[in-house]
């Protein structure tokens, strides 16, 4: 039984051509042609990836969830085929999103990402493909890799992700960092900044370490901070409640990414205290 996968020009269009491909054929992908191949990484809330450990079959390594685009279908709708396939899950509703698109020699290689805590016991492994999965740690992963272990063609995608999260993270000490526990001064910020310049894999992950240890004390003063205006909140004093509102709206624009949903959350009590009307 094989498949056929429709192959693209260099700029991707499709050229009306497909090869075959099944589990004892290879596809033979002419020169100056490409064929389309997904995957998806997985995130929960706390930073840690959704990884498989492959069937003998599949070479018995470490992955993520993805595969070959067949003939006729779209990149978005197989990376929801295979989750379905060798998870047992429905991703169609939740918010995934296509990262980036990486150009190998044959092959445009679609990256996409979810940010989504699933329960691992809620799995139903395709036994061809899948032996089991776990949630692993950056620090994790990068054990994998230097075993060895790790599928190459998802190490240079999952680091573009870390990387663009360290870019997000810096975006946030530097909004926040009066309130950091830790010094950051305008050295740390360069060096963080020349780390999204590099493919040191190890480098990357001690700098995203670093900055979760700054984050973490942030949120907490943040987190404090909130709290405590929301004590505050209750008061008759006009004067004092537009105070409060006006630091509300400044802190509120500096939260961004992971921590935005937490945070207005305490928001939303805070000023519908003040003002009486829901938060929009």
């Amino acid at each position: 039984m094989y498949e056929l996968l429709d192959l693209y020009d260099e700029n991707r269009n499709l050229t009306g051509e497909v090869v075959k491909r099944s589990k004892d054929i290879k596809p033979e992908v002419p020169e100056g042609r490409f064929i389309n191949i997904v995957i998806i990484f997985i995130e929960n809330s706390r930073g840690e990836f959704l990884i498989q450990h492959t069937s003998v079959e599949k070479g018995g390594v470490y992955a993520t969830t993805g595969g070959h685009v067949k003939s006729g279908s779209t990149s978005r709708d197989t990376v929801i085929i295979e989750v379905s396939e060798e998870l047992g899950i429905d991703i169609s509703n939740l918010d995934f999103r296509l990262f980036e698109t990486v150009k190998f020699n044959k092959c445009f290689f679609d990256v996409y990402y979810l940010k989504c805590d699933i329960n691992i016991d809620d799995l139903v492994y395709q036994e061809d493909e899948v032996e089991s999965c776990s949630w692993m740690s950056i620090n994790d992963i990068l054990d994998l890799m230097h075993e060895d272990k790790l599928r190459k063609s998802n190490i240079k995608p999952l680091f573009s992700i870390i990387k663009d999260h360290i870019s997000s993270d810096l975006d946030f000490i530097v909004s926040n960092r009066d309130r950091s526990n830790i010094k950051v001064t305008d050295e740390d910020i360069n060096k963080v900044k020349s780390v999204l310049d590099t493919d040191d894999y190890d480098r990357i992950v001690a700098c995203k370490n670093e900055m979760d240890d700054i984050i973490n004390g942030i949120v907490i003063s943040i987190d404090n901070e909130l709290k405590e205006l929301l004590k505050k909140s209750n008061t008759d004093d006009i004067n004092i409640r537009m105070d409060i509102l006006s630091r509300i709206i400044s802190i509120s624009e500096k939260i961004s990414g992971d921590n935005k949903a937490y945070f207005m959350g305490i928001i939303k009590k805070i000023y519908n205290n003040i003002d009486g009307d829901k938060l929009c």
